[in-house]
């Protein structure tokens, strides 16, 4: 079944009478202690939805002038038998959550789905496999819900902004089926970076190779991204910063007070992510503050061009690897935070030590950086040993997007299997 659009579905009177029924509705709708709505999970589908951002009310009335008019045009656009099974009406809006949706198969017994922008005051396409549609108030967009997935991209929503839909769902009377059995997805991780590789498609060359797949191939491709470039945004940098500006980080990390707890450093762990840890064999520095304007400006400038559009910078940490703080030690891992981009920026050194991202290796040398997604690429270091003299110092600026995405689902053991392939790659490469 093809994807289907139309406008002007309903007249100014029969809007009107849409709202005043969903408003009457809505007033029947449960509330807690605080008149806060109850979860749509108590009350059979009517209620709020937090996870999705959006009230809901499961099956709602619409009077028949209504329905028979959806229903005949959905049988003559289709020319075919459908009968209308249930309607839903749902709002997102801030106040209710984060709206999103996530690719997905609605999973029930419907063959047409209707959905129906009913009214919004902001623009949030609506999107049908790889394609991606514009919705306008009393317009719709039909399609089985269940053969095709569909999403919404990323959107920050502001206080103020909302979007109102209804779904008309159909049935067909000749051929009535189910689809409660369809195959799950084998990954929700893989599926919330699906989302963003639709929600952005130019930022990743990734689109067009998965494009015209099925969700479950697109996501067994994204599962095993170390065979298909997935995330090859990634760019380096040379000769960053004057002789001028290095030093004022050098003496930045010069003048910095780490406490010591009988003449050793203390453990990082103990003191806000300050101090030493040994796991990784180094010695750590955050908070800093007063960065000069022309410093900042340089590495948002980087940060803007790598990423394509504004970023924030979050925070900015500094490490300097060394034998006399333990073994260095980077393993494969994503860094599970809020950060979409990542400068990997080396300070000074008086030995090598390559930067692994997903399969490849890069060098760095002093005043270079390399920029990537901390939690879309897999980065590392290979093995090596170090003798207490040898040092490398790093700074990672760290920068979020205004999406408000998050990756804390990415903290995996270093045994995970994500990390299977990468862990055999570095193991190969022994010790350099």
């Amino acid at each position: 079944m093809t994807v289907n659009k139309i406008n002007n579905i309903f007249s100014t009177q029969e809007l009107l009478i849409i709202d005043s029924n969903i408003k009457n509705q809505i007033s029947f709708l449960q509330v807690d202690q605080e008149n806060n709505f109850k979860s749509y999970l108590v009350n059979n589908g009517w209620g709020l939805h937090q996870e999705l951002g959006r009230l809901q009310l499961g099956n709602i009335y619409l009077p028949n002038k209504i329905t028979k008019k959806i229903t005949k045009i959905i049988n003559n656009l289709l020319n075919s038998n459908f009968k209308l099974d249930h309607i839903v009406y749902v709002e997102y809006n801030k106040k209710y959550g984060k709206p999103s949706l996530k690719p997905h198969f609605d999973r029930d017994n419907s063959a047409v789905v209707v959905d129906f922008q009913l009214s919004a005051n902001t623009s949030w396409n609506l999107g049908v496999d790889y394609d991606s549609y514009k919705l306008e108030d009393n317009s719709a967009l039909i399609f089985n819900a269940n053969e095709h997935f569909h999403w919404r991209p990323i959107k920050n929503f502001k206080e103020d902004e909302f979007v109102k839909m209804l779904f008309f769902r159909f049935y067909n009377l000749d051929n009535k089926k189910s689809y409660e059995n369809l195959q799950e997805f084998s990954s929700s991780e893989a599926v919330e970076i699906l989302l963003e590789i639709l929600s952005n498609p130019t930022e990743h060359k990734i689109y067009e190779k998965i494009k015209g797949l099925s969700i479950y191939d697109a996501i067994k491709q994204i599962e095993d991204n170390q065979q298909v470039n997935l995330f090859d945004n990634i760019k380096k940098y040379e000769n960053i910063f004057t002789s001028e500006e290095l030093k004022f980080f050098e003496s930045i990390l010069d003048q910095y007070d780490i406490p010591k707890v009988n003449n050793n450093y203390i453990n990082s762990k103990d003191n806000d992510g300050v101090g030493i840890d040994q796991a990784l064999g180094r010695l750590q520095f955050k908070r800093f503050e007063n960065i000069p304007d022309n410093i900042r400006e340089k590495i948002n400038s980087i940060a803007k061009t790598s990423f394509g559009s504004e970023l924030s910078l979050s925070n900015t940490v500094a490490v300097e690897y060394s034998g006399k703080y333990g073994k260095p030690n980077l393993p494969p891992h994503f860094d599970a935070d809020d950060n979409s981009l990542i400068i990997n920026f080396q300070l000074s050194s008086n030995t090598s030590w390559d930067i692994g991202l997903n399969l490849k290796l890069y060098n760095l040398e002093n005043n270079c950086a390399l920029v990537f997604n901390p939690n879309e690429v897999i980065h590392w270091r290979p093995h090596k040993i170090f003798t207490n003299e040898e040092y490398i110092k790093m700074i990672f600026f760290r920068f979020t997007s205004f999406n408000d995405k998050k990756y804390l689902n990415l903290r995996h053991s270093m045994d995970h299997p994500i990390f299977k392939e990468t862990n055999l790659y570095r193991d190969k490469l022994g010790n350099t």
